[in-house]
């Protein structure tokens, strides 16, 4: 598992280095990541390209930042397609589908991902050379509960 981890940052991480275009983007979130009545925390950050003028294409990784009940996440990675409909100039919504893959560990030894396609929605507000965001998603279901991962997101996104 320790070596699909080095691969997934790998790929996220040389997706961001690579040169920058017009409607490209960085971001940063914390994430609230909700199943089976514990709610652990990670920090995701992001590489998008512009596919349209409404479009953009995510890559993204994270890791854990805090337990709860001794649970954390142990990483998150996957790629995401996300929609956004400008209300205005600085306000927009967004939909999004995704494939996602978060690793849960606890102790006593306990590993288990969800892994599949996930949705989601949210709102962001612009600034000059960025957005702030929230966000819903719905990332897949850990088989040893049967019950979906869930993520309440809050980050910037910076315009390159």
């Amino acid at each position: 598992m320790k070596k699909l981890q080095i691969i997934a940052a790998a790929a996220v991480l040389g997706a961001m280095s690579m040169a920058v275009q017009a409607d490209n983007s960085v971001s940063v979130q914390y994430s609230m990541i909700d199943f089976a009545d514990v709610t652990p925390t990670a920090i995701e950050i992001s590489y998008g390209m512009g596919v349209s003028d409404n479009v953009t294409a995510e890559a993204y990784v994270g890791f854990g930042m805090g337990d709860d009940d001794d649970v954390e996440v142990a990483m998150t990675y996957g790629l995401e397609g996300i929609y956004n409909y400008a209300l205005n100039d600085q306000f927009s919504i967004q939909g999004l589908l995704s494939f996602n893959v978060v690793e849960v560990e606890a102790t006593g030894g306990f590993e288990d991902d969800a892994t599949g396609i996930g949705f989601g929605f949210g709102a962001a507000y612009a600034m000059d050379s960025g957005s702030v965001f929230v966000q819903y998603r719905n990332l897949g279901e850990l088989d040893a509960v049967e019950e979906d991962v869930t993520s309440i997101d809050i980050g910037y996104k910076h315009n390159l």
